[in-house]
């Protein structure tokens, strides 16, 4: 597995609610400048996917457990918003700028 040799997993754990409304926007208000589906490929929402949407996190959880415990030297960061992902982002490309944000007390999360 990719885990082996990794230093850092990112896995977006972002609303269920969220993830719904961006399936449906993907699907109703096509961004032209996205060029990621095949040709001809039309966008469908499908009852497949909106159960695979709604029972990602319970599935997934006990595997991601087992994953961190096979890989204790690897950082998982859950990230839950587009807050949280845009300071890792700058913490990951421009770790110099992090004078411009408050640091999070010892109770708090480095995230939140």
């Amino acid at each position: 597995m990719r885990y082996a040799k990794a230093d850092l997993a990112l896995y977006f754990d972002f609303p269920k609610t969220l993830c719904f409304y961006r399936v449906l926007k993907r699907r109703f208000f096509k961004d032209h400048s996205i060029q990621d589906r095949a040709d001809n490929c039309p966008e469908v929402i499908s009852w497949k996917l909106l159960t695979y949407t709604w029972r990602f996190e319970p599935r997934v959880h006990n595997q991601l457990q087992t994953i961190k415990a096979q890989y204790p030297h690897v950082l998982f960061v859950e990230v839950h918003n587009d807050r949280e992902l845009e300071l890792i982002k700058l913490i990951y490309y421009h770790p110099f700028r992090l004078f411009r944000y408050r640091f999070p007390s010892n109770n708090e999360s480095i995230l939140s």
